[in-house]
């Protein structure tokens, strides 16, 4: 997971033509009103929590007054009048009643595995959706709905960090594993029906795979890695592949599990390059595709390559295995514990030394994490997580702890014997060394 970088994505800019009363960006759709979150709850209960998860996340960034309700919670067949003021859905068709139950009337389909808009089909569980989707007028087919944020994707729960993604104040935009795919604006038709219009879509670079197996060939690949066409091969990236194997390896027995289903490793030559491509940064996870995207660098033992593929490769792992952490702070510390590093120094050295940071333990399982700097934050988040597990043991953090945020966090602690005010005299520790 990473911290989502203020101002969230919830900006999305829109041409309606006949209907230029409406809001024409989700800033103006939002602008001195408080937002309703309609969550999905047609999934299983690790599908309905990862949406729930994302939804709390942006709603203690950003709206804290705002209300959440469930799907179920008023009948889109009665038409417009019954939907709360300023719905922001959250999940696809498959997961969203609301959704679902407009059904053809919509100009866009996101159903499990696959969505469609602007005549294009997008299959696979990597896509995203973010639409401000226009206003329906009822007809005798169509019951009509008011204009709507809509945040989804074809996968399950296909909203993790979703918000992370920057939309460049566009009508909608699909989102693959590198960002945002294809964009566009909303028209409507001389019968005042919506339509979306494709117009922007991002080249995508060729890449060259090579498979990486834990034995012969017919053992399934652990990790497939891929670098840029254009990047000549090299003598190196034998090393290369070693220290990212051992990077997977770690994150393995740090969580206590073992032959992963395969991930994608995107290599990247330099940071101005992985810029260019996707998301800056030395390395990050794109959960909902299985990807990681990481800077090449030191492929020594415990060099910077092999840590940043440790670090990163958590967030999927986890994921796969326990669900959506509750919280950033959660799923950043497992990662900076799994790895026993950030940035250049280890969890010991991190503890002689740690950062100084004066939230409280229910301001950092909240919006308070994504408020710090990250060279703060991580480490922090680490050096806790390494306390809980130490004191309590791995199972019981990841049954009680991880999945929740900070509304859950009281009776979490209570799980353990502890409280929050003991997590809280662990933090002063931290600054007081």
């Amino acid at each position: 997971m990473h911290t989502i970088t203020l101002p969230v994505a919830l900006v999305v800019a829109c041409t309606l033509g006949a209907h230029a009363g409406e809001p024409r960006t989700a800033s103006e759709f939002l602008a001195d009103r408080k937002p309703t979150f309609v969550v999905g709850t047609l999934g299983d209960d690790s599908a309905d929590r990862g949406v729930s998860t994302q939804v709390e996340l942006v709603r203690g960034l950003l709206f804290p007054e705002a209300t959440v309700v469930g799907d179920d919670s008023f009948d889109v067949s009665a038409g417009a009048q019954v939907w709360p003021r300023t719905p922001v859905l959250y999940g696809g068709g498959h997961l969203n009643a609301a959704l679902a139950g407009l059904g053809d009337c919509l100009p866009l389909k996101v159903t499990g595995g696959e969505i469609a808009i602007a005549g294009q089909k997008y299959t696979g569980d990597e896509y995203r959706l973010i639409a401000l989707v226009p206003s329906l007028p009822a007809s005798d087919s169509c019951p009509g709905s008011p204009q709507f944020l809509l945040y989804a994707g074809a996968g399950t729960p296909g909203v993790t960090e979703i918000n992370a993604t920057p939309d460049g104040n566009f009508g909608f935009v699909v989102i693959d594993r590198f960002g945002v795919l294809d964009a566009g604006t909303w028209e409507r038709g001389a019968d005042g029906a919506p339509f979306a219009k494709i117009t922007t879509r991002a080249l995508r670079k060729p890449w060259r795979e090579s498979v990486l197996r834990s034995g012969g060939i017919s053992v399934p690949p652990a990790l497939i890695v891929q670098r840029l066409e254009v990047v000549p091969q090299s003598s190196s990236e034998r090393a290369e592949d070693g220290a990212l194997m051992r990077g997977l390896r770690q994150a393995e027995s740090a969580l206590g599990l073992e032959n992963s289903a395969p991930i994608t490793v995107y290599v990247y030559p330099d940071a101005k390059t992985k810029a260019s491509i996707t998301r800056p940064g030395d390395g990050h996870a794109d959960q909902v595709s299985r990807t990681l995207h990481v800077i090449n660098g030191d492929a020594g033992d415990g060099g910077a390559l092999e840590k940043v593929c440790a670090h990163e490769v958590v967030h999927i792992l986890a994921t796969d295995a326990f669900g959506v952490p509750g919280s950033p702070l959660w799923g950043e510390g497992l990662a900076v514990w799994a790895s026993r590093q950030y940035g250049s120094r280890t969890l010991t050295e991190w503890r002689l030394d740690p950062p100084r940071a004066e939230p409280g333990i229910v301001e950092l399982c909240g919006a308070g994490f994504s408020r710090l700097p990250e060279r703060v934050s991580y480490p922090i988040a680490g050096l806790l997580v390494d306390e809980l597990i130490h004191e309590h043991g791995f199972e019981a953090f990841i049954q009680h702890v991880y999945p929740v945020g900070p509304g859950g966090l009281e009776a979490a602690l209570a799980s353990l014997d502890a409280d929050v005010q003991e997590v809280d005299a662990i933090l002063r520790r931290f600054r007081e060394n």
